[in-house]
């Protein structure tokens, strides 16, 4: 992540994912991810030094109790630029994000 956009990150003032962190906290739970890289057109290479990378994350919430708890999918699409021979994300785009009930 690039100094300028690390920078102006904040946490938002209310987060959507709160009552999925809430439920499982009750259960001790922690999230079980899976991440794959997002087809179409969202992998760009803009430049030599520039480039766009989309993935998407599914998650479900596990319980050490053994419950398990619904979760989501969110797509996101990261800019990438390159920096001294090092690739940064300077930015991102969240293009859909789902909670499962």
């Amino acid at each position: 992540m690039s100094e300028k956009w690390a920078a102006q990150q904040v946490e938002p003032e209310r987060n959507a994912l709160q009552g999925q962190f809430s439920a499982a906290a009750a259960h001790q739970g922690y999230s079980v991810p899976e991440v794959s890289a997002t087809g179409s057109d969202t992998n760009q290479d803009v430049a030599a030094d520039k480039k766009a990378r989309g993935y998407t994350t599914k998650w479900k919430w596990k319980g050490r109790d053994g419950k398990t708890l619904p979760g989501g999918r969110e797509q996101v699409v990261y800019y990438l630029e390159k920096h001294g021979g090092q690739w940064e994300v300077v930015g991102q785009q969240v293009t859909l994000t789902e909670l499962e009930d």
